[in-house]
């Protein structure tokens, strides 16, 4: 005769009724954007639009194709940028923000590559 399985968590399933009205009331207020003991609300920056990338570009005084090195991306998205087809997102907007802010930085960008 084999011996009963023993479970790892006995506890694991077993919801506890009593903890659901606080756990409501903590994504209710999740919900209506305050901070909370296990949520907050993160703002995520808005993407740059084609007027911010082609007046970095400019500022800098370099080409589509030299800032795209520098950049790490192809060419056409560059243009894309610029033309307003596409728009940085994420770590793209930050460079092109941190580019507004000091231009010096490029050099960095450029030699990292």
């Amino acid at each position: 005769m084999k011996a009963p399985v023993k479970k790892k968590n006995p506890h694991l399933g077993q919801d506890d009724p009593t903890k659901w009205a606080a756990e409501l009331q903590e994504l209710d207020a999740a919900m209506a954007g305050r901070k909370t003991k296990y949520w907050r609300r993160v703002q995520y920056p808005k993407p740059a639009d084609k007027i911010e990338a082609k007046a970095v570009r400019e500022t800098l005084k370099i080409s589509q194709l030299a800032f795209a090195k520098a950049l790490g991306v192809s060419l056409s998205t560059v243009r894309s940028w610029e033309q307003g087809k596409r728009r940085p997102d994420g770590l793209a907007t930050k460079v092109l923000r941190a580019l507004q802010r000091r231009p010096a930085f490029l050099n960095e960008l450029a030699q990292a590559v």
